[in-house]
């Protein structure tokens, strides 16, 4: 692919970025320096996009545009493009100034560097992993520094079918470990996280979690792996002699137990408790009716001796068989909820550079209304969205519609509760 920058022709992504030259890679890929409209520069990677497993690795890194973490490189900008007569997959990084691959050329890396970059790793690692993503990449090429941070290239990311992909970065970053010092001794910890983390047995690896121990631990304590139960053969255990418990001497005197809480106190308090419900079940007074109650219409008996109240059988039916009030109707989910559908065209890490590019599209398709926006509380990613918001099934005629109008093929369509 290198051949790609050797005509001095310019190759743009759709406007946002031109690459300029050739930083590293091989025919099935390459990395390219490219620089953007504003003169923000961006690390780009090809990849044929008839090449096998292509398409996932482009949906991987759709995936990857919305990872934020302190020691992972930003992605700037996911596409397709089309440049002699060949079609390429590409994602755009923010700029590293610094490799460590480059740093290595030089001589190894310093005791508090390679724990500095080892601590930035591990941090880097245990967020993708949390994301269920697997990096598959730990070497010098993919760790790099912008200023004084260390950050990983996040280029080779895959979901795992297993948990053998996690444990297979933890032995990468062993051999990392050992890169960086070689040909010095590594040191305390490093020297005692590199045997363990690289460890032919993944089953004898050790985790991130227990590697991050390690390394938070004081200085001058040696580092001690972590321990493990024991477990026991059966037929050890079952052979094993019960022991009978000490017994006391009579020359000692035994340590004097407290006082039993006397048991007959929770028979009267029940007996007592009883005795309260039967008399209040006796003398229940009769419920009286209020005005939010409806009481049954009886009909009103003729005159007559009056009878009192408490032997009137109509009266005792009338205040006993009071009808209870119906609960509340719930309100029906979704009525009041509205559902946006937007059609995405282009992501961009700036605002200016996002707005500019909705400028250029409304001049030239002034009915497809490009707007730039920002979903939810999210923040340093800008979207161009086109035709605003809209229910899904004119969301995907408009997303045809782009596509057929010449538009990037990775135009998609995402729903947003607004």
């Amino acid at each position: 692919m290198a051949e790609m920058t050797g005509t001095g022709e310019e190759i743009s992504l759709y406007g946002a970025y031109t690459l300029e030259h050739w930083v590293g890679g091989d025919r099935a890929s390459g990395y390219f320096g490219a620089r953007g409209e504003d003169g923000e520069r961006a690390l780009v990677k090809l990849v044929p996009e008839g090449g096998a497993g292509a398409e996932r690795q482009f949906a991987i890194w759709q995936r990857a545009r919305h990872l934020r973490h302190a020691h992972v490189l930003d992605v700037r900008d996911v596409g397709k493009l089309e440049a002699g007569g060949d079609r390429y997959v590409y994602v755009a990084f923010e700029y590293p100034d610094d490799r460590l691959a480059t740093a290595l050329e030089k001589g190894p890396l310093t005791v508090d560097e390679a724990r500095g970059v080892v601590e930035a790793v591990i941090d880097a690692l245990r967020y993708l992993h949390g994301q269920g993503l697997a990096h598959g990449a730990i070497d010098p090429l993919h760790v790099v520094a912008t200023g004084d941070t260390v950050k990983l290239i996040t280029d080779s990311l895959r979901e795992p079918d297993g948990m053998d992909a996690f444990a297979e970065d933890v032995r990468q970053l062993g051999e990392l470990v050992k890169r960086m010092r070689a040909p010095e001794d590594p040191g305390e910890p490093l020297a005692t996280i590199a045997r363990h983390a690289a460890d032919p047995n993944a089953r004898n690896r050790w985790t991130l979690a227990e590697i991050a121990r390690v390394l938070a631990a004081p200085a001058g304590v040696p580092p001690v792996a972590p321990e493990l139960p024991v477990v026991q053969a059966e037929s050890e255990v079952q052979d094993r002699p019960v022991l009978p418990p000490p017994h006391v001497r009579r020359n000692t005197v035994a340590p004097v137990s407290p006082m039993p809480f006397p048991k007959w106190i929770f028979a009267a308090a029940g007996l007592l408790l009883l005795l309260i419900l039967v008399l209040n079940l006796r003398h229940k007074p009769a419920p009286v009716a209020t005005p939010a109650q409806s009481v049954p219409a009886s009909p009103v008996p003729p005159p007559g001796p009056a009878v009192p109240a408490s032997r009137d059988p109509k009266a005792e039916t009338a205040r006993v068989a009071q009808p209870k009030p119906l609960p509340p109707q719930p309100v029906r989910a979704g009525t009041a909820e509205r559902v946006m559908w937007r059609v995405i065209a282009y992501t961009y890490g700036s605002y200016d550079m996002a707005s500019k590019k909705a400028r250029q599209v409304n001049q030239r398709y002034p009915d497809l209304h490009a707007v730039v926006f920002v979903p939810g509380e999210r923040r340093g990613y800008y979207l161009v969205a086109l035709g605003g918001r809209m229910t899904r099934e004119d969301a995907v005629r408009l997303q045809r519609r782009a596509r057929g109008m010449g538009f990037p093929g990775d135009v998609y369509v995402q729903n947003y509760n607004e």
